[in-house]
Formats: structure tokens, C-alpha cells, sequence
């Protein structure tokens, strides 16, 4: 005879499978205070590095983690992830830097919210880059249309609210 498993709720602030609603979207979890580094990643059936091919037409659609760290080892990616010193892509392999006020992304910085911050972003792409977005808790709060494979921005902006990050659309 078998026996059913009791759904057990989940205490962590996201909730747990099942439990998400529209407002555990990442923008509102942001906006609630919450702080996380961007991550993706893949069950492997879309990207087979190991082959050079995908198996997917688009192979594209299969996420990956970028992070920032002085070295590659597993205690410095690990370092990385848990300071926020990463980002996530829908498989295109770009290289993303973000300072604001001159500190690396993943940052909580000193300053109140609503004073203006210096934005910096420099994204190296394998496509053309179309668009970067810096998003803030009321939406695009600076865009730019690059039409390159490599962008260097600086925008001096008040991104109203306790939150910055940047998206990237590429052709």
C-alpha cells in the first residue's frame, strides 16, 4: 500500500516548488529587500561543450552563470556567487561588468536610496548587441542601443529604489 507525502511548505523567504506566485518574480523579490547574484544554468540536453554541438536548433534557449573572480577554482566561483559576482544569460556567452559608484556588482553600497549613482557597464557579446538596460525597482531607468559587439556606458542615474542590474538584449 502506498502512502501520499504530506506537502510540506517551504519557510524560505522565495517559497518552495509549487508555492510561487506573481509576486516571487526576481524585480519583487528585489523590491521586498531581498538580496541575490543572477544565476542559470542547464540540465545539459541543450549545450554538450564537451562536443562542440547542441542538440537543441537552439541551443541558445539553455542557461548559463557568469561570475567574476580572481581566479578559476572552486572556492573562488564559489566566492563569487555568494557575493553576487555573477550574472545569468540565456546561453550566449557574454562577458558583463557592472560597477556602481565604483563598486563591483553584487555590491550594497552606503549610500540612501533615491541619491543618483554612477552606473558602469561593459559587455563584450558574440552577436550584435541591441539594447542594455539598467532596471531598477520602477523599470528601465537607462537604456542604450550600442548596434556593436562591445559597449562601454556610463550613466549617472537614481534608480529609485534599493536595486540596480542590468539585462542585455543581443540580435
Amino acid at each position: 500500500k502506498r502512502r501520499r507525502s504530506a506537502l510540506v511548505l517551504s519557510h524560505h523567504p522565495l517559497g518552495a516548488r509549487g508555492e510561487l506566485g506573481p509576486d516571487h518574480t526576481a524585480i519583487e523579490c528585489l523590491k521586498k529587500g531581498l538580496r541575490f547574484g543572477f544565476v542559470a544554468a542547464s540540465d545539459s540536453h541543450g549545450l554538450l561543450f564537451h562536443h562542440g554541438i547542441g542538440r537543441k536548433r537552439d541551443p541558445f534557449g539553455s542557461g548559463l552563470t557568469g561570475v567574476i573572480a580572481g581566479r578559476l577554482g572552486r572556492d573562488e566561483v564559489l566566492r563569487a556567487i555568494r557575493t553576487r559576482r555573477c550574472y545569468a544569460t540565456s546561453g550566449s556567452r557574454i562577458v558583463l561588468s557592472m560597477r556602481v559608484d565604483d563598486q563591483p556588482m553584487g555590491s550594497v553600497l552606503a549610500a540612501p536610496p533615491g541619491k543618483p549613482v554612477l552606473v558602469e557597464v561593459e559587455v563584450q557579446a558574440p552577436a550584435l548587441i541591441v539594447r542594455v538596460e539598467a532596471v531598477g525597482a520602477t523599470g528601465v531607468v537607462a537604456a542604450e542601443e550600442p548596434r556593436n559587439n562591445l559597449a562601454r556606458l556610463r550613466w549617472r542615474i537614481d534608480p529609485k529604489g534599493t536595486f540596480v542590474y542590468v539585462r542585455v538584449t543581443l540580435e
